[in-house]
């Protein structure tokens, strides 16, 4: 079977077809090598322990010395991936991955490719996890491009499109001319879901003199969502419409005004632009550009759409 996986900072989103059943996974893109009394945790709680190349890892809890995934770091990176791969309950066939348009080169894929071959995992049980034979990857933004087509009837295949890839801590843009992958034309920019982040951390510290710690990301998100958080009691809320439209949208804005100047100056002129992943998620709208459904989920849902073709 097909699964699409996309490793981002914050999170790591699957798409996959099990058993016939299209199935979506997200979990907090954490690593931790230190295990808890053999697996338990304090008041009883159990953390599934799995065993990458003789080490072993504790994936996507938020534990005292957990650390968020970074592609240098080659371990951790094959600790997600295996663990991803064990959630999936029927045969695993394919699995699609992506990469940051500066990160996309041959050689650097050929390398990550053997090591996830060549990677011997082991669950808790001692059972050993089965590898997709068959891996592929595709630059970071592709997937948001596939997503798109697929839930456009493919009315885009011959346009000038620009794919904004928002996530935790850049916003990479890459430009798709007639479905073709145009990797000497991507960007990617300091501005990402951690500057809204930021913004509304600031908001909150001038109203209320509290801060929001940095490792309480779903606190800011509760906001953002309009909603009041609790505390002590007392329920606290802050106008975040504003954050998002004034800073957050215009922000964006003016990053996409430079792109497009870019693209002038390499004779392109665009037809859509399309935006997607973690970082547009709270926006509704944002002018001149196109939000795709589920942005969070949009990498992961093209990558399983490529697979898919990869096998008819």
């Amino acid at each position: 079977m097909v699964t699409g996986l996309d490793i981002g900072y914050g999170f790591t989103k699957m798409v996959s077809l099990d058993v016939n059943e299209v199935k979506k996974t997200i979990f907090p893109s954490y690593v931790s090598r230190y295990i808890p009394n053999n697996g338990h945790g304090s008041f009883g709680c159990d953390y599934e322990v799995i065993k990458v190349n003789g080490k072993d890892y504790i994936v996507g809890s938020d534990m005292e010395s957990s650390t968020r995934i970074d592609l240098a770091s080659t371990d951790n990176y094959l600790a997600i991936i295996a663990y991803a791969v064990s959630r999936i309950e029927s045969v695993r066939k394919t699995l699609i991955l992506g990469l940051p348009p500066q990160a996309y080169e041959g050689g650097r894929i050929d390398s990550l490719t053997a090591k996830i071959r060549e990677m011997d995992v082991k669950l808790a049980s001692g059972r050993s996890l089965y590898i997709p034979p068959i891996i592929d990857y595709v630059p970071q933004g592709a997937g948001i491009f596939f997503s798109y087509l697929t839930g456009n009837g493919g009315e885009a295949q011959d346009s000038n499109v620009a794919v904004v890839d928002m996530g935790y801590q850049t916003m990479d843009v890459v430009t798709f001319s007639g479905g073709r992958y145009r990797g000497e034309l991507a960007k990617s920019y300091p501005l990402g879901a951690k500057a809204l982040y930021s913004k509304v951390r600031d908001a909150y510290v001038k109203k209320y003199a509290a801060y929001i710690p940095e490792d309480s990301d779903n606190i800011v998100e509760i906001l953002l969502k309009g909603e009041a958080i609790n505390h002590l009691g007392e329920k606290r809320e802050i106008d975040t419409k504003s954050i998002l439209n004034d800073f957050y949208v215009n922000k964006i804005l003016d990053v996409l005004g430079k792109y497009v100047n870019f693209l002038e100056e390499h004779k392109i002129e665009l037809d859509k632009i399309v935006l997607g992943g973690g970082g547009i998620a709270f926006l509704g709208n944002v002018s001149g550009a196109e939000i795709v459904p589920e942005p969070q989920f949009a990498n992961a849902r093209g990558f399983f759409e490529y697979g898919m073709k990869l096998q008819q």
